[in-house]
């Protein structure tokens, strides 16, 4: 069990680094695949993030996966929605 805040500090950091190690690995992998992509750029933050945004090849992995996902409808079309939904009940 840790007792201080300095072991928690170490240890917390010994632990983000291995994380981001792993996802560095997985980015520079031959065989990623869409949700590896995903959860490197929650982990990684802005710069993994747009280190995948840079890729061509990382670019067609997520289009093909996010091709059947519509736009994001405007706050008016959403309240439209809403009202109708109201009224068919």
């Amino acid at each position: 069990i840790l007792s201080n805040r300095s072991e928690w500090t170490f240890y917390f950091s010994k632990v983000f680094n291995l994380i981001l190690q792993s996802t560095k690995n997985i980015i520079y992998s031959s065989s990623v695949k869409y949700n590896d992509l995903i959860e490197c750029a929650y982990i990684g933050g802005r710069n993994y993030e747009n280190l995948i945004l840079s890729n061509v090849d990382f670019i067609k992995i997520i289009k093909d996966e996010e091709k059947d996902i519509s736009e994001e409808k405007s706050w008016k079309e959403r309240m439209k929605d809403w009202f109708k939904s109201m009224f068919k009940r």
